[in-house]
């Protein structure tokens, strides 16, 4: 009986080990550019909602809506047809397709990490919300334009449409 019950407590300390794994990997974040560990704790509370999971690399996520899930999902490289909308912790939209009322064709080598992260794990049809820490983002720089402050945590809505073949033709000729 006793070796039972080292063993429960065995497996169940693996357990909770395993799924703490996300976990630690939130918390191991650094806080980057100065900035509080707000955006990070922004995370960790998100991560502990209903449907979330965090990837290996500490991206929160979570399926809106599930296509079929059957058939190809993108590639690190693909090229991809995208709905998406994406914002700050403060809600702050910065970039946002169905703002412009048309879907956005591109490459996920030319996105944030964070992107390439998730995006593959999903089907056509499918619609996630994923939130990135800074340093899968633009980290310490921010976007050039102002718009993203360094470290900032992004939040991204993505429908994706279509992965497509080819290339995307290059700027400039």
């Amino acid at each position: 009986m006793r070796g039972h019950t080292f063993l429960i407590s065995t497996l169940l300390a693996a357990t909770l080990a395993l799924s703490g794994a996300a976990q630690a990997q939130l918390n191991a974040r650094p806080a980057i550019g100065g900035q509080v560990d707000a955006q990070h704790q922004f995370i960790q509370e998100y991560a502990k909602q209903p449907g979330v999971e965090v990837s290996t690399e500490g991206v929160a996520y979570r399926f809106l809506r599930k296509g079929p899930p059957v058939g190809l999902q993108p590639m690190p490289n693909s090229r991809i047809r995208v709905h998406y909308e994406g914002r700050l912790i403060d809600g702050t939209v910065f970039d946002s397709s169905y703002q412009r009322d048309e879907t956005t064709v591109m490459s996920l080598e030319k996105v944030v990490k964070g992107w390439v992260e998730v995006i593959p794990r999903m089907h056509v049809g499918d619609k996630l919300e994923m939130v990135i820490p800074a340093e899968l983002g633009y980290g310490q720089k921010g976007s050039g334009d102002g718009v993203i402050p360094p470290g900032a945590t992004l939040i991204f809505k993505v429908e994706l449409f279509e992965i497509l073949p080819g290339e995307l033709p290059r700027k400039g000729g």
